[in-house]
Formats: structure tokens, sequence, C-alpha cells
């Protein structure tokens, strides 16, 4: 995949990736946090979409709606919004796969009506990136999961067992009492996996 990222550093250079007068679907990722660890919210703008007049326009994306998942949604975007993104670091994602003629956008648009208001999120197989990577190309793959190490798979793994759990919960519990078992069971979760990491490492020295 030949993915080129470039860096935003105006509002007025975004702009230059909008077109109104023909399909636009711009990548874009930008720098957000989670606990003490970076990522990138991976979003698609419709530049097309854009409304000079009162400075906005619409994004697909994944978005918090509750406290254990997330949902795919058209959200109108503003300028006030792009700035603030600018401002916390926001790359356009370009590549040689996303689609180029009008066909390939309907396409595109397509794989989007076709995941709309879908909740089945998951860190780990079904995050932003994947969502935004699957509408453009049609495979469904993250280069964050990727570049992982094997720890940090773990630790996914874990939250999204935690966010099963809380789903299947959920009509039991009252929302402060979710969060607060929801937190637990992470911890569970990733003290679950860790020891099942060691216990491998110490059968392989064994058997060598």
């Amino acid at each position: 995949m030949a993915t080129t990222k470039t860096t935003i550093e105006s509002f007025e250079q975004l702009l230059e990736y909008f077109h109104s007068d023909r399909w636009s679907m711009i990548h874009c990722a930008v720098d957000r946090k989670a606990l003490l660890k970076k990522y990138k919210h991976h979003y698609i703008v419709l530049g097309y979409k854009w409304k000079s007049d009162i400075k906005v326009t619409v994004v697909i994306h994944y978005t918090k709606v509750g406290p254990c998942t997330g949902k795919v949604i058209m959200e109108h975007y503003n300028e006030a919004k792009f700035r603030q993104d600018i401002q916390s670091g926001l790359v356009v994602l370009e590549d040689d796969r996303y689609p180029k003629n009008d066909e390939q956008y309907e396409l595109a648009y397509a794989r989007f009506e076709e995941k709309k208001h879908d909740q089945g999120f998951s860190v780990r197989e079904n995050n932003c990136d994947h969502l935004t990577t699957y509408i453009l190309t049609g495979e469904v793959f993250s280069c964050q999961v990727a570049k992982m190490l094997f720890l940090e798979r773990c630790i996914l793994s874990a939250c999204d067992c935690s966010v099963d759990a809380c789903l299947r919960n959920a009509s039991s519990f009252s929302t402060f009492q979710r969060g607060k078992w929801n937190v637990w069971r992470s911890f569970e979760n990733i003290r679950t996996v860790c020891s099942q990491v060691t216990m491998n490492w110490n059968r392989k020295e064994k058997q060598s």
C-alpha cells in the first residue's frame, strides 16, 4: 500500500483538497490521546459537500455514542473544528488505491451506506482506521494496529473483551456502576493475558 501523508498546517491548505464540482473524499487523521498513549483518529471528509457560505461540510467516521461503543455516522464539520484538528496535528493520507473516477467513488459511497449506523466497534478489529480504509479501498486494514507490539495488541483484545461484557450487562447496570465494572474487567483481562504470555514463555524456555 503506497500511502503518502501530508501534514496540514493551515485551513487554507486543507481547502485545496475540497472540490465542489466533483467527487472528493479526503482521508484525514488527527492526533488524539487515550490514557498515556497517542493515537490517530481517522475520518473521511466529503469535500464536494463544502458550503463556502456557511463554512460547513460533512465527515464520515466512528464517533462515541456511549461508555462502551461507537457508531458510524455522517457529521457536520465546520471551519472551527478543522482548525482545532489542525492545531492538534492533522494529516491527509493519499493512496494509489483510493477512488479516482466516478464509478470508484460511487462504490466507496455504497460501502459507507453499508456501514452506516454500524455499532460493532472494536479497538483491535473494527476501529476508525479500519472504517476509512474499507470505505476507500474495499479492504479492512488498520496501519495503527499492524504496527503495534504484541503486548499492545493483547491489551486491545482485553479492552474489546471488556466492551463486549459491558454491552451484555448494560441493561442491569447503572452508568456509574457500568463504568467501574468496565475498568475492573479491563484490568482483569489484561492480567489474564499477561499471565498467559508469561506461561507460554516459561514453557518455551523449559522445552529449549
